[in-house]
C-alpha cells in the first residue's frame, strides 16, 4: 500500500466510500450463519487483509470441524487442540488496524461456530488466554459486540 492510500486509509478527512458485500448488523446474531459474519469487511480494500479475512471462513470452518490446521502441519485430531490454534491465530495478528480486522473476523466466528458447542471456551480458558496474550486487546467471547469491534476502522 502507497504512502499516500495509507494516509488516505488513516485519516478520517480523507476516507473513501467503500463498497460492502453483504447486509451485516453489527450486532452479532449467531442465527445469521458463519456466512454473514464475514461480510463486515470492504470489497475494495486492498492487501494481504483482505486476502486474509476473504479465506477465514473456510479456513476457520476446516480447522474447526476437520482439524485441517490454518498453516502446514498434521491434522488436529481433539478439540482442545483446534481451540489452542484458533487462539493462537487470534493472537498471532499485528497490533494493527488490519491486524485488528482479523482478530474480529476470528471473534465473530468463536461466537457464532464455538461459543454455542459442547467445546466451547470457558471463562477459565479464555482468562488464563488473556493473561498470556501478546496482543494489547483481551479477546472478549461475552461483552457486547459493538465493544469489542469498537475503533476497528472501519468497522462496517
Amino acid at each position: 500500500m502507497t504512502k499516500a492510500a495509507t494516509d488516505q486509509h488513516q485519516n478520517p478527512a480523507h476516507s473513501q466510500q467503500h463498497e460492502y458485500c453483504g447486509n451485516f448488523s453489527p450486532k452479532l446474531n449467531t442465527n445469521q450463519g458463519i456466512d454473514n459474519v464475514f461480510t463486515v469487511f470492504p470489497l475494495d480494500y486492498q492487501g494481504e487483509t483482505e486476502s486474509t479475512v476473504n479465506a477465514l471462513p473456510e479456513q476457520l470452518e476446516e480447522l474447526w470441524y476437520r482439524g485441517v490446521p490454518l498453516s502446514e502441519g498434521p491434522t488436529l485430531e481433539t478439540m482442545h487442540e483446534r481451540k489452542v490454534a484458533l487462539l493462537d491465530f487470534w493472537d498471532s495478528r499485528t497490533d494493527t488496524v488490519w491486524g485488528d480486522r482479523v482478530r474480529v473476523a476470528v471473534e465473530a466466528f468463536l461466537r457464532a461456530e464455538v461459543q454455542g458447542t459442547e467445546h466451547a471456551y470457558t471463562r477459565e480458558e479464555v482468562e488464563d488466554f488473556n493473561a498470556r496474550r501478546q496482543c494489547t486487546r483481551a479477546l472478549d467471547l461475552e461483552g457486547p459486540w459493538e465493544e469489542v469491534t469498537a475503533g476497528v476502522d472501519p468497522p462496517w
